[in-house]
Order: structure tokens, then sequence, then C-alpha cells
């Protein structure tokens, strides 16, 4: 600190505070003041020490500064809020507020199929890091072709991550609708990738209400097309000779049969009947064939009339096994004018190739004077 000299002026009556060369003297009026002196103008002071440290009230000039100056170093650590210190990235908490980081991090999402979308591992971080993106919304981070929007496919799986699994696939299926449960379908296709019920892959099935027909089956001689190749019978092991007319097959069976037996035997085999003739058309190429086939015999065809009564003979109640073709054409000629019902029990009607035209004959006849009676058989599908 600094020392106290007292310098008392007799003549003025004043006392002097000399200070420390850098200050200014102060002037003290001691009429005033009543402090008391030892009669040279020197100041008695009432305590044997006098105390170093300034007062209340003394003046601002007189006070030891009790902080730094503006412009100097701190003597103490500064609050968080009074570092000033910036915050980067560097796991520190550089502004000392408590928070590392803070503003400066954000999400990543890990992309480990690299189609862009994040899936569920994250991490925070100041910069892009390879190997992740900004958003989590891969449905399936390990197949690179499941993404948002991505194009959907029949494998079942969300490709699109939709939540709905082969929605709108650019690759459906074609499926047909299977009636007779034989594997092949027919009509018109629907696409899915999963195929409804009652639907297959493959069509092509020209009978669907028939579990023996469809492409591939094998071919027997049941008056089908079992395989569906257009052709029927065409490679079955018929018992007759097969001719095939406006998509019909027709047996041209030589053997010697009554007309009973003969239909038994043609509905042996399917959808065989004996042949029913519906025009002028078909009756003129049935004769053309008879005739090839045998010209010595009688052949048998579809048409009776076992249940007319007395009443409707000869020419009533005339029916075909098949069909209801009202076509007939019986020989015209007299005296040999047909039907006749000879013996009154003449019942079924055969076509005699000498002249093409009918007869009617005892259905349990197998012969007429040496006239034979063959049968034909006409599919019916």
């Amino acid at each position: 600190m600094f020392s106290i000299l007292l310098l008392v002026s007799c003549g003025m009556g004043k006392i002097y505070l000399p200070e420390d060369e850098d200050f200014s003297s102060s002037i003290i009026d001691d009429s005033d003041t009543g402090i008391p002196n030892n009669g040279n103008g020197a100041v008695i002071p009432s305590d044997p020490e006098p105390s170093l440290e300034p007062s209340s009230d003394d003046s601002a000039e007189s006070q030891e500064p009790t902080s730094e100056p503006e412009n100097s170093e701190p003597t103490t650590e500064p609050s968080a809020d009074e570092s000033g210190e910036p915050e980067i990235c560097d796991g520190i908490d550089n502004n000392n507020n408590g928070l590392i980081d803070e503003g400066l991090t954000y999400t990543v999402y890990q992309d480990s199929d690299g189609d862009g979308f994040g899936g569920t591992v994250s991490q925070e971080v100041c910069e892009d890091v390879e190997g992740y993106v900004s958003n989590q919304q891969d449905c399936d981070d390990s197949d690179s072709m499941v993404y948002p929007n991505a194009v959907e496919h029949c494998n079942n799986i969300d490709d699109d991550c939709n939540a709905i699994i082969d929605d709108n696939p650019i690759d459906p299926l074609s499926w047909y609708y299977d009636g007779d449960g034989d594997g092949v379908g027919s009509g018109s296709a629907t696409s899915s990738c999963m195929p409804p019920t009652q639907y297959v892959a493959s069509d092509g099935d020209c009978d669907d209400s028939n579990s023996d027909i469809y492409p591939g089956a094998n071919e027997i001689c049941d008056g089908f097309d079992n395989d569906c190749d257009g052709d029927i019978d065409g490679n079955a092991n018929c018992p007759c000779d097969m001719e095939t007319y406006n998509q019909h097959s027709y047996l041209f069976c030589k053997t010697v049969k009554n007309w009973h037996d003969a239909h038994d035997f043609c509905e042996a085999y399917g959808s065989y009947q004996l042949i029913s003739i519906d025009d002028s058309a078909e009756q003129s190429w049935l004769w053309g064939k008879v005739v090839v086939h045998s010209a010595f015999h009688w052949w048998w065809i579809g048409y009776h009339n076992q249940n007319a009564s007395a009443s409707q003979e000869p020419a009533g109640a005339w029916e075909w096994l098949e069909g209801s073709s009202s076509y007939t054409n019986w020989y015209p000629y007299y005296p040999y004018v047909q039907p006749d019902n000879g013996d009154n029990n003449e019942d079924c009607a055969h076509i005699d190739p000498s002249h093409g035209h009918w007869n009617d004959l005892d259905c349990n006849r197998t012969d007429w004077y040496g006239n034979y009676l063959y049968f034909v058989c006409e599919s019916n599908p």
C-alpha cells in the first residue's frame, strides 16, 4: 500500500495528504473536521494502526479495483451460457451447456441392399455416411428389388412395400376354368398371380364337362374327341370301320345282329347310338358309304315305332333313338310302299343299299331271306 505523511501548514491552517506520485493531492480543511492534532499540524490518528481498506464512505478514487479490466483474461471458469465457444460435431460439449453436438446431428438409416431406401438400423451423424440414407422406408433391406413404388411381380413378395402382396403385378398369369376337374380348363382366361378356385393354368379342353376329354388324353372309341385334336376316335381302337361326316363319327359294323342287339352294341361305346339321319345330305352320304362297305347287306338305323298303338300303325309314332329329326326316306314305290307293318310286327327301320330307301322290319330279325342285317352307329358328342 502507500505511507501516510502528514504535513501541517500553520500559515494556511490546512492539512496536506500527499498521495503516491500517480495521484494528485487532496486538501482537507481541518477547521471543520474536528480531527485532533499535536500542535504542529500533524493529525493524530484515533487508532494505533490505521486500516488500509477503504471504508464505504471513501471516494471511488481511493478504492482499490475489485475486478479485472474489461479486456483482461477471466480469473474463473465461465458458465455454460457464457463460454462463447461454437458447438462443432466432435462428440464434445464445446459450448459447455451440457449437450453434445446439439443441432448438428441427424438420423440416417442403413441401406444394406443399396436400393436407396433404409431399413431399421440407424445412427446419429453430423455428415452423410456411406451405406446410409435419410429415409426408413424399405420393407425388406436385404432385397434390392423391394422398395417403395418398385415394380410388383408375381413372386409372393410385397415388392412395392404397400403391405399388399402381388397387387397389380406386371407379369400376371392366365388361368382357365376347369369344370370337370381334369386339370385342363377352357373359355376366357382370367389374370392373377394365384389361380382362383377351380381355375388351372392349362387351357384347350374341348369338353369341360367330361373328365376323360382333354388335350393329350388317350383316344378311345367312344364317339368323343378325347385328345381334343379335332379328330373323333381318330386313333382309337374301334370295333368297326369308322367314317367321319359333319364332325360326327360313324361305325359301319359288319356284324350280323338284330335291331336290339345292334342298339346295345352301339351304346356300349360312349356316345354312340344307332344312326339318326337329319336331312337328305346325310342320307345321301350314308347311302354312298353302305354301298362301299357292303352293298349286299341291309343296315339297321335308329328309327322305330315300337311304342305305336294299333291305330298308329303303320306310319305313325316313328321316332329316332337320338335327336328329333323329321326327315324320312321310306321306299315309295307300289306295290312295296313303306312302312307297311308287315305281319303286324315291323317296328324297326333299315336302309337298303340297292336303292337307298328305308323299309320297316321285325326288330328281332337278323336277316330277310338271306339279306343279313348289319348296322351303323353314330357318335353324338
